[in-house]
């Protein structure tokens, strides 16, 4: 009885006072999820949509910039009223600004290190953009271009620029995307507008320090081999291009760099100023590797000699490109076009062109170093890369006066000072060296009367340097194209027919030419001969013209000799041939002057 009733006691107890445990099986709470749970790919999504940009082009005076600001006429700024032109997407400040750290830290290294970036001295805030950016995003920082180029217009970033016939048409600030689209026009114009980097001034004065404080930075958190800098400037002193060039040596090694500092490609400066080698030496200190005083030296010249060729073949100076010789210009690049397109920074690859202006950079191939760099570190060594240097390359001989053209006069007339150079080429390279040769280009200047004579001295140069080929070339190795250069001057198009005497004079200097080289047939792996417009004869011209190289072709390889067989080209660019192939190459053999006596 008691039992029962204790246990009615309790079930009207556990009825009064409801259990405030949850029931069984109800679902729980779901914990919290911060952003640094999710996995790295999932996060670079989010920042992604955040507009923390990749592979993009940044261009710091516009980051912030909410206004459209244009050039009067009288140099003073206005600002319009629409601000959509000059706006991009706007900066992830959300996210930098962020309450997180982590975060914060995490979008800025990932800004910073997979962007480019460009700053203008002239532009909205001028370098002080740059100058305050924090040591994390200095740090992190891969692609950086730095433009300081004043105006005489004193307009912040003006980008006035001539269009049509001489005139100036004011235009927008561009978007910082297409800035470097009007690039050329913008910083390339010359005359008064763009003015050079004056040390006596005071505003260029400020300029040059900030820029040195720049540097310093910049040496203080970068880390070697990773930043990618091109500067852009001009300067017309040595005093200025010292003080530019002086805050680039504390700079740690750079993975690449670009200098510019003046329209010419020699500019002249006084006291004698060789301002090419001090941009050289600076541009050379800041890709070099900088040995540690524990690293073992690398005993390249304890390599077997093959081993030795085979690393050596893979610098320029195994690139099988072909090289000019002049007596002014020595070895250059004979390959166009090197400098045409965008390098991967968004940089126009002509800005860097150091055949237009003092300037050196990695992508430029115009002025690439000189091979007696390899050449004059030891003995030993220069034997190695002279080997790989002539058996990897064509080289063209030139004329005298063909540097730049081909040919200038008539045969009539006295060619005093345009000569066959092959005698100076051959002279200039170690005896040794001559058997390695594999391509050789010469190009004959405008024959006359007085150069083929018998007791004509250029008769005897000619077989002076066919002996020495004779003599120590490799068998059957050597590639030989002989063009034969035309008497006209290149502008003209004309299709002449010349007289009877002249042909059978013309044809009679050809085989006094090409005889001596019948005794060194088995030196030659393939013989291309060019020969001079215009042409004589019933026959179509092209067609006459081929089937006379052919008879002088066979005249010394043998009647069974097809040049066909080994890739002989239908046209020259050193004879003059129809119009259409005359205008394409006539403005690389007849451009701008090109001489760089410090290859």
């Amino acid at each position: 009885m008691a039992d029962g009733h204790t246990s009615l006691h309790q079930a009207r107890i556990a009825r009064s006072y409801p259990s405030t445990d949850p029931p069984t099986g109800s679902p729980k709470p779901p914990p919290r999820v911060s952003i640094l749970d999710l996995p790295s790919m999932i996060r670079d999504r989010i920042y992604e949509e955040a507009n923390v940009w990749k592979d993009e082009f940044i261009f710091l005076n516009l980051w912030s910039s909410d206004r459209l600001s244009m050039i009067e006429d009288t140099g003073e700024d206005f600002v319009t009223e629409s601000s959509t032109e000059a706006v991009d997407e706007v900066a992830p400040l959300g996210l930098l600004l962020s309450g997180s750290r982590i975060i914060h830290k995490e979008v800025e290294i990932k800004l910073y290190s997979q962007n480019t970036f460009a700053v203008h001295a002239m532009g909205l805030g001028g370098l002080d953009i740059l100058e305050k950016l924090s040591d994390t995003a200095l740090q992190e920082i891969r692609y950086l271009i730095v433009v300081f180029l004043p105006c005489d217009c004193l307009a912040s970033a003006c980008l006035r620029f001539p269009i049509g016939y001489a005139l100036e048409t004011l235009i927008a600030r561009p978007t910082s995307r297409n800035w470097w689209l009007v690039h050329e026009e913008v910083l390339g114009y010359g005359g008064s507008h763009n003015m050079p980097i004056r040390h006596d001034l005071m505003d260029h004065r400020r300029l040059l320090e900030q820029w040195s404080r720049i540097c310093s930075r910049l040496a203080a958190t970068v880390r070697p081999y990773q930043l990618k800098l091109y500067l852009y400037t001009y300067v017309d002193s040595r005093e200025s291009f010292k003080a530019v060039l002086r805050p680039l040596r504390c700079l740690p090694p750079l993975r690449d760099v670009a200098l510019r500092l003046s329209r010419d490609n020699r500019p002249s400066f006084s006291n004698g100023f060789d301002s090419r080698s001090s941009i050289y030496s600076i541009w050379c200190a800041l890709l070099t590797h900088v040995r540690s005083q524990g690293q073992r030296e690398f005993r390249f010249l304890s390599l077997p000699r093959e081993i030795q060729t085979r690393i050596l073949s893979y610098t320029e100076l195994g690139d099988n490109a072909s090289m000019e010789w002049g007596p002014a210009t020595k070895y250059r690049s004979a390959e166009d076009e090197k400098c045409v397109g965008w390098h991967e920074t968004r940089i126009p690859k002509s800005s860097y062109c150091a055949r237009y202006s003092s300037s050196f950079s990695t992508f430029c191939k115009c002025c690439s170093t000189s091979p007696v760099n390899y050449f004059l570190v030891s003995k030993e060594f220069g034997t190695a890369a002279r080997y790989v240097f002539y058996t990897n390359h064509e080289f063209r001989v030139l004329p005298t006066t063909l540097a730049r053209a081909i040919a200038l006069a008539a045969p009539s007339q006295n060619n005093n000072g345009v000569r066959l150079t092959l005698f100076s080429f051959l002279a200039n390279m170690p005896r040794q060296c001559i058997q390695h040769l594999r391509h050789l280009t010469i190009v004959f200047p405008p024959l006359d009367l007085t150069y083929v004579r018998s007791s004509g001295a250029g008769l005897r140069s000619w077989a002076c340097c066919v002996e020495l080929l004779k003599n120590l070339s490799d068998e059957a190795l050597l590639r030989l194209e002989i063009h034969f250069s035309d008497r006209d001057d290149l502008h003209h198009s004309v299709e002449a027919v010349a007289d009877d005497q002249f042909y059978s004079y013309l044809m009679a200097a050809y085989r006094s030419l090409l005889e001596p080289l019948v005794l060194m047939r088995t030196k030659i792996k393939a013989l291309l001969v060019y020969r001079a417009f215009p042409d004589h004869g019933d026959l179509p011209i092209m067609v006459a013209r081929r089937a006379i190289e052919n008879e002088l072709e066979r005249m010394v390889m043998g009647d069974q000799y097809n040049s066909s067989d080994h890739g002989k080209k239908w046209e020259s660019i050193y004879a003059q041939h129809s119009g259409d192939v005359l205008t394409r190459n006539t403005d690389r053999i007849m451009g701008d002057q090109y001489e760089d006596d410090w290859l």
